[in-house]
């Protein structure tokens, strides 16, 4: 089993450079999971993922209309997101909430 990032309670913690390195790899493998209305897990293999600071990781949600619709459902229900970022037998898992969503 890889290594993980987790967050403690509520508390955020930025990503360490391992982490970081990975999610900005191309070759890496990234799946992003987010949560339907009815509870069910709505997984999906991200093409664009980067994270350009410890604190921040973005995506481009192209053709990605349930996760689109689950995202804006998920800011503003406050409800964190889940991505394993993955390569080789380096992963890692990252909680995040959902800052903004813009189309």
């Amino acid at each position: 089993m890889g290594n993980r990032t987790t967050r403690t309670g509520d508390t955020m913690v930025n990503l360490p450079e391992k982490v970081m390195s990975l999610v900005n790899d191309p070759k890496s493998v990234k799946v992003m999971c987010t949560k339907m209305k009815d509870g069910t897990i709505h997984p999906v293999q991200l093409g664009s993922l980067a994270a350009p600071a410890p604190n921040t990781v973005i995506c481009g949600a192209i053709l990605m209309k349930r996760t689109s619709q689950n995202l804006e459902d998920m800011k503003k229900g406050n409800q964190p997101i889940t991505v394993l970022v993955s390569q080789g037998i380096q992963s890692f898992g990252i909680v995040a909430k959902v800052k903004d969503y813009v189309t």
